[in-house]
C-alpha cells in the first residue's frame, strides 16, 4: 500500500518515454525491459515525469477529468504500485522540487490505466552501449568502471 505523502520521480538516467499516438512507451535500460501505458496512464505518466505526490496526482486527475478524486483513486494506486514495483520510478518522502502541476479539466473521460511489460528485446537493449554513458568520462562506459 501506498504512503499518503508519498512523492514519486522518475529517473531520466534509467527510463526513458515517448508518446506515440496516446501510447506511451517506456525504456527501462537497467533491466532491458520495455513498456506499453495505455488508457489514463500515459496522462498519469507525464505527471509522473515532472514528479509529484501521489496525494497531488489524484487531485490533479479527478480535475483533468472532471470526476471526484474518489472515483479514480484506487485505479490511479495501484497503477502507482505497479510503476513502483517494475522499478520504473522511485518513492521519496519529500519532493525535489516546489514545482506543482497545474490541470485544466479537459472533459476527457478517465480511462482504466493500463502497462504491460516486454522483455523480448533485453538482449539487444542491455548491450547497446547508448545507455552506457556519462557526463565526464564520455561514451560509451563499459559497466563497472
Amino acid at each position: 500500500m501506498i504512503e499518503q505523502d508519498l512523492y514519486v520521480k522518475v529517473d531520466p538516467k534509467s527510463v526513458v518515454s515517448d508518446n506515440f499516438e496516446g501510447e506511451t512507451v517506456l525504456i527501462d535500460f537497467e533491466n532491458g525491459k520495455y513498456f506499453s501505458i495505455k488508457g489514463s496512464g500515459a496522462v498519469i505518466w507525464d505527471h509522473l515525469v515532472r514528479g509529484i505526490s501521489v496525494e497531488a496526482l489524484i487531485v490533479e486527475l479527478a480535475r483533468y477529468y472532471s470526476v471526484p478524486a474518489a472515483k479514480l483513486e484506487t485505479s490511479v494506486r495501484s497503477f502507482v504500485e505497479e510503476l513502483l514495483k517494475e522499478n520504473l520510478i522511485k518513492g521519496l518522502t519529500e519532493p525535489e522540487s516546489s514545482e506543482t502541476p497545474s490541470t485544466k479539466p479537459t472533459g476527457l473521460v478517465f480511462e482504466q490505466p493500463l502497462i504491460e511489460g516486454f522483455d523480448d528485446l533485453q538482449d539487444l537493449i542491455l548491450i547497446d552501449p547508448v545507455h552506457d554513458s556519462d557526463e565526464e568520462r564520455g561514451w560509451p562506459v563499459k559497466p563497472g568502471v
